[in-house]
């Protein structure tokens, strides 16, 4: 029993699965049609082969044109900086990388040291930031928001808000948001963002199959609301990844580490 139970959670915390999802919406301009994002999230320090070599092969077998990452590629109590790297440095020879930080990067002892290793690596940081994609003569706009406690923009409801309408004031095109954060949902459909990925809950941790969406995630708390999937607040649509690696748990149940794939395609 006790070699059954090891193998089983070996197989639930290392057995990558990837979830693949088509968004359909008429404000996607034609130039992204089958236009594909691949999320990883969450990965805290957790390795999948050497040099990350099996995650990497499974992003490579969804060939994105984007990969963006949701934070807490580390984790704040056993820092691990050089799994990280090897999956960044690994990604970006597969598409470009964009990517928002999450609350263990922000609780290092140096973060900016971190984020200056990741744009050496070529990662594109968006913390409080907007830049235009561009494809078949069509953009979309690509946001990101910063982890509240970096101090770089925002710390609480009314400077979140703040941060979103300087963000969304002038876009006239289909939005995407990178934001660790799952929960803030009904603030985000406040503001013109269509697309909204997210992690940070770990996909409720421990799964109870057909009955529940997880025990327990970080700012939620138990039973979580916002753990996996695409749930819809007025016309934003939340992606929320279930994640890579752990951190209230030492280990995931009925909950594999997931590789996110969205392929985007306009209305016709």
């Amino acid at each position: 029993m006790a070699v059954l139970a090891i193998a089983f959670l070996y197989h639930e915390n290392f057995s990558l699965t990837t979830t693949y999802y088509t968004l359909v919406d008429e404000t996607i301009p034609s130039g992204f049609n089958d236009f594909r994002i691949v999320q990883l999230s969450d990965l805290h320090n957790t390795g999948f082969g050497v040099n990350q070599r099996d995650l990497l092969r499974k992003i490579d077998e969804a060939h994105p044109d984007i990969i963006v990452i949701t934070g807490d590629l580390v984790d704040r109590y056993v820092t691990n900086v050089d799994l990280a790297m090897d999956l960044v440095e690994g990604a970006i020879k597969i598409a470009p990388v964009y990517y928002v930080g999450g609350n263990h990067e922000a609780r290092l002892e140096d973060p900016e040291e971190f984020f200056k290793k990741l744009e050496a690596g070529g990662v594109t940081i968006l913390h409080d930031k907007r830049i235009a994609l561009k494809r078949g003569g069509s953009s979309i706009d690509l946001l990101g928001l910063s982890e509240p406690i970096f101090g770089l923009a925002y710390e609480g409801t009314s400077d979140l808000r703040e941060t979103l309408r300087r963000l969304t004031e002038t876009t006239t095109t289909f939005t995407i948001l990178l934001n660790h954060h799952s929960e803030n949902l009904d603030i985000i459909a406040d503001y013109q963002v269509d697309l909204v990925f997210s992690g940070h809950a770990h996909g409720g941790q421990v799964r109870i199959p057909f009955l529940m969406d997880g025990l327990i995630a970080p700012d939620q708390g138990f039973f979580p609301k916002f753990t996996s999937g695409i749930y819809q607040d007025r016309n934003t649509k939340e992606i929320v990844s279930r994640g890579l690696g752990n951190s209230i748990l030492p280990f995931r149940v009925f909950n594999r580490p997931e590789i996110v794939v969205v392929t985007l395609n306009p209305r016709k």
